[in-house]
């Protein structure tokens, strides 16, 4: 009897929870959009800065001298009228100071105003000269840039990047954001914690700091130097027998491949190094490695 009443309560608490699952999925979402857009002009040494809350931000170049911009601020609830309160608590302002033009979006509340309680996002979407350095803080959201050639500043939490075909002087710092570049050429630097790192036809200088990673290099094209340290992660590297290399490996689990043949070490050297001798003008990729693993092919 008591193993009845249990299947029969089984089947009331089944039953309750697929109505409650099909009232919620009626629920009518309000979305409710505020669109600004407008154009800045460019001169020569003018710098873009852009500080992004809860945003999505689509930068790339295009012909002529000037800052275009399209933001859409996009507020979601059950209530419309909860809605369009919140919307209005995300602000959007530009400024100038000297040779930077400011953009930010941000979360204002007055005395005694409750933070928001619908979804908000900012969606910016931005055209600049190609050779127009550029600034991007976000926090929360993502990050895509693309068909530049200038000098890349990023420092971003919880929000991914995606850099497509840029060149020059390009600095990543990452947290919790994963980052992907295709096509990128000039003096790359990315310092990461908890964000996952694939590269793909990248050139030049790259120097990597990685915490708590899964790393992927592949398919280089005309690299100078690689200089990777890492922690605590996994690292796949796609390269052939093409450079020397310089391992530096603690508590790392690496199988070499079978090409891969260790030069005589210098006396009391810890460092391994591969093809000094056979390739000695190839360029070096040097990885230091404490706890995690390594692949080369």
């Amino acid at each position: 009897m008591k193993k009845i009443i249990n299947i029969i309560l089984l089947i009331f608490v089944l039953i309750t929870a697929v109505f409650v699952s099909a009232a919620m999925g009626q629920t009518k979402v309000q979305v409710l959009t505020k669109t600004l857009d407008g154009h800045e002009k460019w001169t020569k040494g003018m710098k873009l800065e852009i500080n992004g809350e809860n945003a999505v931000i689509h930068c790339e170049a295009h012909p002529g001298n000037s800052i275009t911009y399209e933001i859409e601020i996009i507020a979601k609830h059950a209530d419309k009228e909860r809605a369009e309160n919140d919307l209005k608590k995300m602000k959007w302002i530009s400024g100038r100071q000297g040779k930077t033009l400011f953009m930010r979006n941000y979360i204002e509340l007055a005395a005694g105003d409750a933070r928001p309680e619908s979804s908000l996002k900012v969606i910016w979407h931005i055209k600049i000269p190609e050779s127009c350095p550029l600034t991007i803080n976000n926090y929360f959201g993502e990050i895509t840039i693309e068909n530049t050639n200038s000098t890349i500043n990023i420092i971003s939490e919880f929000a991914s990047i995606e850099l497509i075909n840029t060149k020059g002087e390009i600095m990543v710092e990452s947290k919790f954001g994963d980052i992907s570049g295709k096509l990128m050429d000039g003096r790359i630097e990315i310092k990461s914690t908890r964000s996952n790192i694939h590269l793909e036809k990248a050139a030049g200088i790259i120097i990597i700091d990685a915490m708590l990673a899964q790393i992927n290099l592949e398919d280089f094209t005309r690299l100078e130097v690689l200089n990777l340290e890492a922690e605590k992660s996994e690292i796949s590297i796609n390269t052939g027998n093409k450079f020397r290399y310089l391992l530096d490996l603690e508590n790392t689990d690496f199988e070499k491949p079978a090409w891969m043949i260790y030069d005589p070490p210098d006396k009391n050297e810890s460092i391994r190094k591969v093809n000094f001798i056979e390739l000695p003008d190839r360029p070096i990729i040097q990885i230091k490695q404490s706890i995690g693993t390594l692949e080369i092919n």
